[in-house]
């Protein structure tokens, strides 16, 4: 309970912090009265386990790499389910599937997605080739919301039977009239997990547990955070 306890103040500080930045107040006004289309992108369909071992004499630190790709289409899902916690903030959003549906199109996106990774590992802005723009512009679209996930992680100990799964990711909102990045910042997700005897068992089942506890994490940061970050409060 103390651990649980811990990782919620977590959550509960680093999406309600004072210092949270905000789209500029002119294009938080254009943005709540525009349509919008989001997305959810993992660079890594993987779950890192970071686990320490107990011995008598030392600690021992082991990190095993879980890929799930081909098991759980992670980025229709979660899109699915961010389009539809941003509606509940009455904003006029598509997944970005209902936009993009033929895969060339698609796929031209998720490039431009991986180009914000650059070179040296550093971020750099999202920009949209003329035609990824223009497809949402024929389709009235204004903004592009995408949050990229590096992928789920977990650290914990052989003692434990639960703790904080955790999803590191950036927010970039892209203005499509303008054809350039408007707003991009770090963004926490994490969860309170219960895994039993391993960690693994979070794999169980259909990775029953890791879905639920992803769109968990995921409506949070909607409902507590993007209100901050699109200026709502202020223009209401």
């Amino acid at each position: 309970m103390k651990m649980r306890a811990i990782l919620l103040l977590f959550v509960v500080f680093a999406l309600t912090g004072c210092a949270t930045p905000a789209l500029r107040p002119e294009v938080a006004t254009d943005f709540l009265q525009s349509k919008v289309s989001a997305m959810v992108y993992l660079e890594n369909k993987t779950i890192e386990y970071n686990e320490m071992v107990y011995k008598v004499l030392w600690n021992e630190n082991r990190q095993n790499v879980s890929d799930f790709s081909g098991l759980w289409d992670v980025d229709a899902e979660l899109t699915t389910q961010l389009a539809g916690d941003m509606a509940a903030l009455n904003l006029a959003v598509k997944p970005v599937r209902a936009i993009l549906a033929d895969e060339p199109s698609y796929a031209a996106l998720v490039q431009s997605i991986k180009a914000t990774r650059g070179p040296d590992a550093r971020n750099v802005p999202l920009q949209l080739n003329a035609e990824t723009q223009a497809r949402f512009q024929k389709a009235g679209i204004n903004y592009l919301v995408v949050v990229r996930a590096a992928g789920f992680n977990i650290s914990t100990t052989t003692m434990n039977s639960s703790g904080g799964l955790n999803l590191p990711a950036i927010l970039f909102v892209y203005d499509i009239k303008a054809g350039k990045e408007e707003y991009r910042e770090m963004m926490f997700s994490g969860e309170y997990v219960k895994w039993g005897k391993s960690p693994r068992n979070i794999e169980s089942s259909g990775m029953a547990i890791l879905k639920e506890a992803a769109r968990k994490m995921l409506k949070t940061s909607v409902e507590k955070h993007f209100p901050k970050v699109i200026g709502l409060a202020q223009v209401q």
